[in-house]
Order: structure tokens, then sequence, then C-alpha cells
């Protein structure tokens, strides 16, 4: 009997033990198992077509992305109803409110679950994995009553929050090595442009990403945004330790002034109780005179 070639696509690693021993349950079967999630997945099964194989077996966004990409037979592990139940359980979820997020293969049969729980079910179907990432954020700002945001504007947003982060970072280098931080701040200023005009030309290279100029000064912009506010902490941190500096010579001097005030009084007294002696000694002379 001819042995059947099976390369296996693991979005995670803990799926590869169950493949494993359900593999055991079948003769005449070659599995290769690989581990990848989405666009890695796909890298994977391209890169093990030179094997041969017969089928590919895979899961959830990953499979789905395979059956768009490859021609061979793509062999999807369907996410049930059950497994989320396993999830939510595993989470120890009794109240509160819950979503899920994923392709349509995944959410497809969810909203049945929505009359079995006891708690808000939000269920999201998504086209593409930034589309995550976008329904994530917008669930998040809904709650402060904010958003809707464009995948456009979360994009931007994202690099711009990413090279602030570079900013206040080359900002505080900059002040491990020199005192003179706001008289050197063109150097991190110099590091972040740089680093925003190879970010850009890079993705020129890249497929699916694009450059443009916008971006460099959105990368820019969050560059100067983190120098200014790891500037502004510095200079508060500078001024409140000055503060203290001031506060504490202040007090070591209010204690010398104490100290040279009471050796005075010691000395007044020590000189009154030497007049005072010497005080008697005269009326005791006296008096035998």
């Amino acid at each position: 009997m001819p042995s059947i070639k099976v390369l296996a696509i693991s979005p995670y690693p803990g799926m590869v033990p169950l493949l494993t021993e359900t593999a055991k349950e079948y003769d005449g079967l070659e599995l290769t198992i690989s581990v990848g999630d989405l666009a890695k997945g796909l890298e994977l099964a391209q890169k093990g077509f030179h094997a041969n194989f017969d089928v590919i077996i895979s899961r959830g966004g990953t499979a789905r992305l395979l059956k768009q990409s490859v021609s061979l037979p793509v062999i999807e592990i369907g996410t049930t109803v059950y497994d989320v139940l396993c999830t939510l359980q595993r989470a120890n979820i009794h109240e509160g409110r819950v979503a899920i997020v994923g392709y349509s293969n995944i959410t497809q049969d969810m909203g049945i679950l929505r009359t079995l729980l006891p708690y808000q079910l939000d269920v999201f179907t998504i086209q593409s994995s930034s589309q995550a990432v976008t329904t994530l954020v917008n669930g998040f700002l809904g709650k402060f009553g904010l958003g809707p945001l464009s995948e456009h504007i979360i994009r931007k947003l994202a690099h711009f929050s990413e090279f602030m982060l570079e900013g206040f970072l080359l900002m505080l280098c900059l002040r491990v090595y020199t005192q003179h931080f706001v008289r050197h701040i063109s150097w991190p200023l110099l590091a972040g442009m740089s680093t925003a005009l190879m970010d850009e030309t890079i993705q020129i290279s890249i497929p699916n990403r694009t450059s443009s100029v916008t971006d460099v000064w959105i990368d820019m912009a969050g560059v100067i945004a983190g120098l200014f506010v790891a500037l502004i902490i510095l200079l508060i941190l500078r001024a409140t330790m000055a503060f203290y500096q001031v506060k504490r010579e202040n007090k070591a001097l209010r204690a010398e002034q104490e100290a040279l005030r009471q050796r005075e009084h010691e000395r007044l007294a020590r000189r009154a109780a030497h007049r005072a002696a010497q005080g008697e000694d005269n009326n005791e002379e006296e008096d035998e005179a």
C-alpha cells in the first residue's frame, strides 16, 4: 500500500503533540510537521513543495490562507463550538464581556454561543491579521466612548508611537553620556531621522509594503515627540533633585547655625559661672579683711 505524504502546518506549538499522536493511528502515513502561523505557515508550505507532499493539514486562518495560495489539497482542522467552550472554561471566565475575533471559517458557527453563555459575547469576523488589531483597538476605545478608528489611522498611530519610544530612549541614552543633554539634542534627532529614512527605504523592497514621504514625516514627528517627553521628564527630575539638594543644604546650614548658637550659649554660661565664682572669692577675701 503506497504511503501518503502529509505536510502539517501547525499555527502554534501546542498542536504538534496532538498531530503526532493522531498520525500513529494510521498506517502508511508519512507526516511532516512544521510550526508557523499565517504568512509564516504559507512560506513553510511553499518551501516544502519539493518534497512532493500529497496533502496539507492546517487550522484556522493559516488553513484559509493555504487554500487561497497553494495548489495542493488543504484539509482544515475545524474550530468547533466545543473548542471555544473549553478555552473559556480554562480561562475561568464566568461574567463580563467576551469577544471572539477570527476568520470566517472560525466565527461562522459561533453565534450559537450567545444563547448558551451567561455573559455578553461579541463575535468579530476579520479578513486579515491587521484587521484583528483594528478590531481589538476599537473595542478597547469603545469602552471609553471613543472611536472607531480606521485601519489606516491605527497604522499611522502605531508608527508614531514606535518612533516616539525610540526618541524617548535615545534621549535617555544621551543623558547617560553627558549632563548637557539639551546642548547635544541634535544627536538623537539625527539618529531618529536616519532610522526613519532607513525604515521607509527598506520597505521599498518588501512585498505588500509601501514607502512614502508622509510616513517619514510621521516617524520624525514621533521621534521629536519622544525627545521632548524625555526632555521634560529629565528637566523635572533635575529641578526636583536641585530642590531637594538645596533643601538638604539649608537643613545642614540650620543645623550648623544651631550648633554654633548652642556652643555660644555654653561659652557665655561658662564665662558667667567663672565671673560668679570670682565674685564669691572676692567677697570672701573682703569678709576676712
